[in-house]
């Protein structure tokens, strides 16, 4: 990232808010760096792609005495776990994970640099978690939302803010 303060992050995250109803900001890892502190601290909905295996649960178990301060709200993140093979385990991950299942086509349209072929492979359980993610980050938003905006009957219901 280039050298930002947390004022320009804040203005730049609000500003985008502001033009779209929903907003994604994919950021690193490093929460030394400005931008995904900032981004993660002021997101109606975070979502967190680990890979199941040891390197996963290596970086949860790293991230998550930081991510675990008031400002992240750690027990709302949505947590996912991309291509988990039959062999892999759930344990050391959060309890309540949302997991894509490892597909050889999948795979294989990704090492050929056809990403945009990969739904085509997708079977009835990636289309199951797809859709528990999205039911999770609607619910998300509108809890988020009316909190923002107590009193107000109608928060939530026509904006699906995220970031």
């Amino acid at each position: 990232y280039p050298d930002t303060t947390k004022k320009q992050v804040e203005t730049l995250i609000d500003g985008v808010s502001r033009m779209a109803d929903t907003v994604i900001l994919d950021c690193s890892s490093d929460m030394r760096e400005v931008f995904p502190y900032v981004a993660i601290a002021s997101a109606d909905v975070t979502v967190k792609m680990l890979s199941a295996d040891l390197r996963g649960v290596s970086f949860l178990a790293a991230q998550k005495p930081l991510l675990s301060a008031p400002q992240f709200r750690y027990e709302d993140h949505m947590t996912i776990l991309g291509a988990k093979r039959t062999y892999q385990s759930d344990t050391g991950f959060d309890k309540d994970i949302l997991t894509f299942p490892w597909k050889q086509d999948i795979e294989t349209a990704y090492a050929a640099g056809r990403l945009f072929d990969a739904p085509a492979f997708c079977g009835k359980e990636h289309l199951t978690v797809l859709e528990t993610a999205a039911d999770k980050l609607k619910g998300g938003s509108e809890r988020d939302e009316k909190e923002r905006n107590p009193g107000d009957e109608t928060a939530g219901n026509e904006t699906e803010r995220g970031v």
